[in-house]
């Protein structure tokens, strides 16, 4: 993979990795919760063997790369603004979207905020992660530790009581734990722990839950796995289309990462590309 920087509106380098094959075509991937990119990196080969021909840009969401071992922004629209950078930093002449978990709901919380870019062709959003009061989700979301994450559910709630009375003392308070690798790409490269503050999760979610009957869905393609361990499948599909008529695809026997590197998903960007229906 190529590597590149650009600069944010208000001048913070972020790093992209490129898969070059046609500029004409372009998708650009907004990782989730850590910047683990070989899957997604691998789906992007997938979809090269299939026959999609397409420029592939991988960003690096602020703070990932920073010295710090706390990723947090004092706005939560500075994610926004970045992802707008990378939009317009974009030099195909068709540009496709494409989120994996909170990955997609930085996307609509771009669209919520801003409007729809108007460059982009499509967005496909593989395995939500919407908003985290959206009931959608497996059950045993309480306070965990498996060794690698670990997510502080009563500081998140606290600093969600907080936060919705209109009080910020607690924005950069921890509430998850995650590990973060050197190399994005390299699932041997060197480890480091990460914590991501309440103010930056927020930020990469919807601000109004609400807001989801409002998103332009002709326009967005959502996939899951039905064996998706986080986000329960039919909940989902269910949900979305009772508060927006949505229609969710799912893809049978694939978890919330193998789905990225599925036939489902490469049969998905043909149908997008050639405009067939689904």
């Amino acid at each position: 993979m190529k590597r590149y920087s650009i600069r944010s509106i208000d001048g913070s380098s972020l790093t992209i990795y490129t898969i070059e094959s046609n500029p004409d075509l372009q998708v650009i991937w907004v990782h989730g919760i850590t910047s683990d990119m070989d899957t997604m990196q691998a789906g992007a080969y997938e979809l090269g063997r299939s026959g999609l021909k397409a420029e592939h840009l991988f960003p690096v969401m602020r703070g990932y790369e920073s010295s710090s071992g706390l990723i947090h922004t004092p706005e939560r629209n500075r994610l926004i603004d970045d992802l707008e950078a990378v939009l317009l930093n974009a030099q195909g002449k068709r540009l496709i979207i494409a989120g994996h978990s909170m990955g997609c709901g930085t996307i609509l919380r771009m669209i919520e905020q801003r409007g729809w870019p108007g460059q982009v062709m499509h967005i496909v959003l593989l395995a939500p992660f919407i908003h985290p009061a959206l009931p959608v989700y497996q059950k045993g979301n309480e306070e965990s530790d498996d060794g690698m994450y670990r997510l502080y559910m009563k500081r998140a709630a606290a600093a969600g009581i907080l936060d919705r009375t209109g009080l910020n003392l607690l924005k950069r308070l921890p509430v998850i734990d995650i590990p973060s690798r050197l190399v994005p790409y390299d699932p041997y490269s060197d480890v480091v722990k990460k914590s991501i503050s309440y103010e930056y999760m927020m930020g990469r979610f919807v601000e109004k839950p609400a807001s989801i009957k409002q998103f332009p869905w002709k326009r967005i393609s959502v996939l899951i796995g039905s064996e998706d361990e986080i986000i329960a499948a039919q909940t989902l599909q269910t949900f979305l289309h009772k508060e927006a008529g949505v229609r969710v695809l799912t893809a049978p026997a694939e978890n919330h990462n193998s789905l990225l590197t599925s036939s489902y998903v490469s049969e998905l960007f043909q149908q997008i590309t050639l405009k067939k229906p689904f």
